[in-house]
């Protein structure tokens, strides 16, 4: 065992703690690698009654993503509600601002942490990991003001880490996923 591996163990350790820690967790599913990976790792530490996977579907969300987080879930065996952005009329995120993904992300946070509540998961997590703060992602804003749980984060958890992790997670086909 190569030393990255014993780190790459003792950050997955460090997020599954912080899962557990949660109890129960409604997690925005994207479609993509980081989502899925920390539904992935939730529906082991926790098991899939204790993990609610969300999506937004409709003007915001490509099609292709919606049938990604669908298929992500089933195979999880992980229950999905959709959220439907179809009616968005938010101006700040129709207009495309530079800093749209602040407004897109308090939009559908909102929503999630609201769904949360109602079906008592106290705790709501998105896939961000510790590549993101170096790029310039205003929605990192918003998951702070609405105290989303980014548990890659908190674990030091990378994109490569992410992608090196998912195939012990049997998601072999979206390890590349752009």
């Amino acid at each position: 065992m190569t030393h990255s591996t014993d780190q790459l163990d003792v950050k997955l350790a460090h997020c599954q703690r912080i899962l557990h820690a949660a109890g129960r967790v409604a997690i925005g599913l994207s479609g993509g690698v980081d989502s899925a990976l920390l539904c992935a790792i939730a529906a082991k530490t926790l098991e899939t009654a204790n993990v609610l996977a969300v999506t937004a579907t409709g003007l915001i969300h490509p099609e292709s993503e919606t049938a990604a987080a669908r298929t992500i879930a089933a195979h999880l065996g992980v229950e999905l509600v959709e959220i439907d952005m179809t009616d968005c009329s938010e101006e700040p995120i129709l207009s495309n601002p530079p800093d749209r993904c602040y407004h897109c992300k308090t939009f559908i946070f909102s929503q999630v942490v609201e769904l949360a509540q109602q079906r008592n998961f106290p705790a709501v997590a998105s896939g961000t990991n510790a590549d993101d703060p170096g790029d310039y992602r205003p929605g990192l804003i918003a998951e702070s003001e609405l105290s989303i749980l980014q548990p890659f984060l908190e674990a030091g958890l990378t994109k490569t880490d992410i992608r090196a992790l998912a195939p012990q997670f049997d998601l072999d086909a979206l390890a590349d996923k752009p």
